[in-house]
């Protein structure tokens, strides 16, 4: 066991402390112990396991405060969330090496109550690119060292007690990053840049100002919510182009705008704008209402496009049907067009007698696949591409008038006979030939 690398006993309704033994696993670099019922307090000795790399507690509830030996940890990925913490943040003396930390409030149990400021010794890792601190009591202002996280992908110190501005170039961070600082206390206006973030939520804040342009927030900007701040001035359309926006309750002017410019703001998307001072999305509606006899018109001209090729479509196909019938009533002519017919018992069609001499080329040997007492056996292909067998009896036998009643009374039962291993009778038919 003191060799073990990893110990991993997630949702497993553990209850109790953590074991003080784990500190004798001197190999350890990952202990995973979340989803559990776990109670007491961290143990600091976690401190001293040097090759320690990934602690997972989270949806525990445990409590006490972090231990400050875990500062000492390198190459650490931390998560702590959803237990029953206080206290402050440890300073982690080697957090250059910190990867992921994880420290947010728990939303089914009691919430972590970390407070204090964020120690500026969090950012200076240039690997760190996962930081959640959100639903606790953190105060104070955002470090300025939060710009040199160039990894950071992933920030959300949402529902603190942050205060002041928000660093200038605030961050520079990876591709595609979301920055989440609603329900704070921050203020100031938004002068700075905010990277490659895709997804910016400040609101719930103090800001003011006037907003700068989509190029002056970011380049990647896909979504962004500044709902319930302070935010004055002339609004930019331009951000009408962004996938989500949300600027309701902020206090931007509308007052210079004639009517005609105010149908410009119908391209924000619905519920973005609202308690936006004295701008009155009503009128977007009455354009619709305007746009709506062509757009009645267009639909009217779709039916019409859509019942002329329902036409077409059914006259094709009615002319595929007779050409169909057509071919197979020339199929059926050719089939009975010579000789006298058969007497057909137990089938529908009827074929011709001169059509079976075509066939047999009047009965060669060459079609001949059996002879018995009574009569030979032809196969034959007939015009319909039906292949059957023929039996046509010596003529010793046809001459004979007592084998015409024999004759047909077998004929008239098979006709009337299935089964699976006796041949089944189209027809038949007496011939003077």
């Amino acid at each position: 066991m003191k060799k073990l690398t990893e110990l991993s006993l997630n949702t497993n309704q553990i209850k109790g402390s953590i074991p003080m033994e784990i500190k004798n696993l001197s190999h350890l670099k990952t202990l995973s112990l979340s989803n559990n019922l776990l109670t007491g307090l961290i143990p600091s000795s976690f401190g001293k396991l040097k090759n320690l790399t990934q602690l997972i507690l989270y949806s525990n509830q445990l409590r006490g405060s972090i231990p400050l030996e875990l500062g000492n940890l390198s190459c650490l990925t931390l998560s702590l969330s959803k237990n029953s913490l206080i206290g402050s943040i440890p300073s982690f003396s080697k957090s250059e090496l910190l990867i992921n930390l994880n420290l947010n409030s728990n939303k089914i149990r009691k919430n972590n109550l970390i407070n204090g400021s964020i120690p500026p010794q969090l950012f200076q890792s240039d690997k760190m690119s996962s930081l959640d601190l959100s639903s606790n009591k953190l105060s104070g202002s955002l470090p300025s060292s939060i710009t040199k996280a160039i990894r950071l992908s992933y920030i959300d110190l949402s529902h603190n007690h942050l205060k002041g501005p928000i660093p200038t170039l605030f961050p520079s961070c990876a591709l595609n990053a979301t920055i989440d600082l609603n329900h704070n206390m921050l203020n100031g206006s938004i002068t700075f840049k905010i990277g490659c973030a895709t997804n910016v939520d400040l609101s719930h804040n103090f800001f003011s100002g006037e907003l700068p342009s989509i190029h002056g927030l970011a380049s990647k900007l896909e979504n962004l919510d500044l709902s319930y701040n302070n935010f004055t001035g002339k609004l930019n359309k331009e951000l009408a182009a962004l996938r989500f926006i949300n600027l309701s309750y902020n206090s931007f002017d509308f007052s210079q705008d004639h009517h005609d410019k105010l149908l410009d703001y119908c391209s924000f998307q619905k519920d973005s704008l609202i308690g936006c001072g004295s701008l009155n999305l009503s009128s977007c509606h009455s354009v619709q209402q305007r746009k709506s006899p062509s757009s009645n018109k267009a639909k009217h001209t779709i039916v019409i496009a859509l019942s002329i090729i329902g036409f077409i479509l059914l006259l094709f196909l009615a002319t595929l049907c007779f050409t169909k019938h057509v071919a197979k009533t020339k199929v059926e002519g050719v089939s009975t067009k010579n000789g006298d017919l058969f007497s057909i018992c137990n089938c529908d069609g009827k074929i011709a007698f001169e059509d079976i001499i075509e066939a047999t080329q009047d009965f060669d040997n060459r079609y001949c696949i059996g002879t018995g007492a009574y009569g030979s056996v032809y196969q034959a292909n007939l015009p319909s591409g039906r292949t059957v067998a023929l039996k046509k009896l010596h003529q010793k036998e046809s001459q004979n008038p007592s084998f015409d009643k024999s004759f047909r009374n077998e004929f008239l039962m098979l006709s009337r006979i299935r089964h699976r291993n006796i041949v089944k009778l189209y027809g038949y038919c007496l011939h003077n030939r």
